[in-house]
């Protein structure tokens, strides 16, 4: 394939060839252009989203599910496109004090990385990690937070890829179900509370103050694009982060936060569930199917 065609970040493969179990090639959509290209031998890359999509379209896949799409059986595999796994995670910030900042030269930011146990029921040894991140964001505000991100090691809970249609222009339905096992969430309920522990350390006091739960919401994902127009704006929001206490917590709450608080996620745990059920996040670590 490297030999017969300039790979593009346009390109698309529309369709693998076969000789009735044996892969002969595969069709190409590039810069409007359609390209049939033969080999001895085809190696499917293409993450465990798209991968198993390629497959249920080849008619390679559950049986069912392939009918259901209209899409001729050319091999049963139950398996494919399902036990889709992933690590939910989860995160909680501060405000950094100047000294404990970062020099904004320095790009590298995740500088510590534990590995523990939860010893929850029959989870295994190690099944929880959480980094120490320095900087948060490529931003001003980036540069004022301390995050602790933490996920699920192990997980259990599954998810599953299938197709919306057989056209290979559409993309897949992804259902990752993460914490649909329940030990996936008891255990970051209760990370969440020792990460929260670990900024009441006095040594973590005097570096922080204003701890958060963070989430990597919609907001945060557009302020997140760089552009000029967030370099701008997050320039502004630091400015203010570094001003008064009470304009500071304010603007935490309000902004950063979306109106989680701390104290009562601490002091709630069906408010601690729903906080986390509903931020939860993945580490783009899509693997399994």
């Amino acid at each position: 394939l490297r030999k017969n065609l300039k790979l593009r970040t346009e390109s698309r493969v529309k369709e693998i060839l076969f000789d009735g179990t044996k892969t002969t090639g595969v069709v190409i959509q590039s810069m409007g252009q359609t390209e049939t290209v033969h080999a001895k031998e085809i190696i499917l890359c293409s993450g465990a989203l798209h991968s198993p999509a390629m497959l249920l379209r080849a008619g390679i896949g559950p049986v069912g599910h392939l009918k259901e799409k209209g899409i001729d059986i050319r091999m049963a595999r139950e398996g494919v496109g399902q036990n889709l796994m992933e690590h939910p995670a989860i995160a909680v910030s501060a405000y950094l004090h100047p000294f404990a900042r970062l020099d904004p030269k320095t790009r590298r930011h995740i500088h510590l990385g534990l590995r523990y146990s939860s010893g929850l029921g029959e989870c295994p040894p190690g099944d929880m990690f959480a980094v120490c991140v320095t900087k948060s964001a490529w931003h001003a505000v980036g540069d004022r937070l301390g995050s602790f991100l933490a996920w699920v090691n192990k997980s259990y809970s599954t998810g599953q890829v299938q197709l919306n249609t057989a056209d290979w222009r559409e993309e897949p339905t992804v259902e990752f179900n993460m914490l649909s096992d329940r030990r996936d969430l008891d255990r970051l309920m209760s990370c969440f509370r020792m990460l929260v522990e670990v900024y009441a350390n006095p040594f973590m006091q005097k570096a922080t103050s204003d701890t958060f739960p963070s989430s990597y919401s919609e907001r945060v994902r557009k302020v997140g694009v760089v552009n000029t127009q967030n370099k701008f704006i997050t320039t502004v929001m630091g400015h203010l982060l570094d001003g008064p206490s009470w304009l500071r917590s304010k603007l935490i709450q309000s902004v950063l936060t979306e109106g989680d608080n701390i104290e009562t996620l601490l002091s709630d745990d069906d408010a601690l569930e729903a906080y986390i059920r509903r931020t939860v996040t993945g580490t783009w670590h899509a693997s399994c199917t």
